[in-house]
């Protein structure tokens, strides 16, 4: 949790100039796979916005998997 909550803070203050809404990291369904435990961090933003979140998004630890269009939050 304290990573999501690191990620979050991190995108909220570099995109604090956009129109992004972020939301407080939850628990992810399932919560916890092969003994890690899982959270989203989930962003809604118009198509236009993904320009300024790209570069943002590459500087990410390598352990933050991003899907820029998920079709299923619950897996």
């Amino acid at each position: 949790l304290e990573q999501a909550a690191r990620t979050q803070q991190a995108l909220i203050h570099a995109l604090q100039d956009q129109t992004i809404e972020i939301n407080e990291p939850a628990p992810a369904t399932p919560p916890k796979i092969r003994g890690q435990y899982r959270y989203l961090v989930v962003l809604r933003f118009k198509h236009e916005e993904s320009a300024h979140l790209a570069p943002l998004l590459r500087t990410l630890p390598n352990d933050v998997i991003v899907d820029l269009d998920p079709i299923d939050l619950l897996r």
